[in-house]
């Protein structure tokens, strides 16, 4: 009976040990993919050669907006870098910035800037934007994402995956002249 136990005992540590370890590998798969997709970042935004073309999210969504929008492309030979959605809303600005990797969304950064509460004027300054909300999500190929937040929402609406696709999928469209 003890000789059963000790080998129980002996067959989680085991368990334990090779799980610790496939845990540590993957763990620091994921990390190796989010450093090359910082990298990638890096390189986009450094680049000043790219192509830029700029399209007017009013007439792109055929809806109206406080402040107006844009959703400019930076592409090089048929081949999306970076899109940048920037839609002006009644509050502040909501921005969406893109940095594709082999087609698929790579990295993500959502944020929400809020106009500025003036107490002594008694209503929003226009001047003013003060960053409420961030989220980088990084989406190498091969691994699940990995998400960095800061701050809270107040009034954007969570996006997903199947959204970054499709605001991929339109930078493509109009590229590619098919929009």
């Amino acid at each position: 009976m003890d000789r059963i136990l000790l080998m129980g005992y002996a067959g989680v540590r085991l368990v334990c040990t090779l799980l610790s370890l496939f845990f540590a590998t993957t763990g620091g798969y994921a990390q190796s993919g989010v450093d090359e997709l910082k990298e990638l970042i890096k390189e986009v935004d450094s680049d000043t050669t790219l192509s830029v073309t700029v399209l007017d999210a009013v007439e792109v969504y055929d809806v109206a907006l406080d402040g107006g929008g844009a959703i400019t492309i930076y592409h090089e030979n048929g081949v999306i870098r970076k899109v940048v959605r920037s839609l002006g809303v009644s509050y502040g600005r909501i921005v969406l910035t893109m940095y594709p990797q082999d087609g698929a969304p790579g990295v993500a950064v959502e944020t929400e800037e809020n106009y500025v509460w003036d107490e002594g004027d008694s209503g929003w300054d226009y001047s003013e934007l003060a960053l409420m909300y961030r989220k980088v999500s990084f989406i190498p190929n091969d691994t699940r994402p990995y998400v960095e937040e800061w701050g809270e929402r107040r009034l954007s609406t969570p996006l997903a995956l199947n959204d970054y696709t499709r605001l991929l999928d339109l930078a493509g469209r109009y590229i590619s002249g098919k929009e």
